[in-house]
């Protein structure tokens, strides 16, 4: 009974320390960076406001997206979603009801908590030490990250961030997906 008692409990840990936790790493003992090598000393504020923002999917055209993909205007296709200041939008590669192949991404801007604006240096250093795969990208708003597992592109302005999850290519090609995140918050105007 001892024996099954302790084949159970290393079994255990074994599993907990060997499962890999995805794109995630650890928190505890990770060196975080100093927010003097993320933080855009360029930034002159923000060129939209969250208030403005009411319509999510007017800042993002169809025509911006299509153009962009390299598509007709046809294949795109988006839904608002003002509740949640996001835009949903579809690109349809090809629509044969066999082998559909279409992609999604969204634009949505996420309001920052109260009293947390001034520790946004802490939080986003933490956002990157926890994810393996994200890297910073300079010289959008305040500071930006992107995580290539994920295709999230993440924006720091003054009072919220922009959140853009990016399409992928026909197929599930990916190898475009960071170009046109930043592409989008370019042509959105919030850069």
């Amino acid at each position: 009974m001892k024996s099954l008692s302790l084949t159970l409990f290393f079994g255990l840990l074994f599993l907990f320390t060997a499962c890999s936790h995805g794109d995630k790493a650890s928190a505890i003992g990770a060196t975080f960076e100093d927010a003097s090598s993320f933080e855009n000393t360029y930034f002159t504020g923000n060129k939209i406001n969250l208030a403005e923002f009411t319509q999510p999917c007017q800042y993002i055209s169809k025509a911006i997206v299509a153009s962009m993909m390299s598509i007709p205007v046809e294949k795109v296709d988006y839904r608002p979603i003002p509740a949640e200041k996001k835009c949903v939008y579809t690109i349809i590669f090809n629509d044969d009801a066999d082998q559909p192949d279409y992609t999604t991404g969204s634009l949505a801007l996420v309001q920052e908590v109260t009293g947390v604006e001034e520790e946004w240096k802490d939080n986003w250093s933490v956002k990157k030490g926890i994810s393996k795969s994200s890297e910073w990208v300079p010289n959008l708003g305040k500071a930006a990250i992107w995580n290539p597992s994920n295709r999230i592109l993440e924006v720091k302005f003054e009072g919220y961030t922009l959140q853009v999850i990016s399409p992928q290519g026909p197929g599930k090609d990916e190898k475009n997906s960071k170009k046109w995140a930043i592409e989008m918050v370019k042509l959105a105007g919030f850069v």
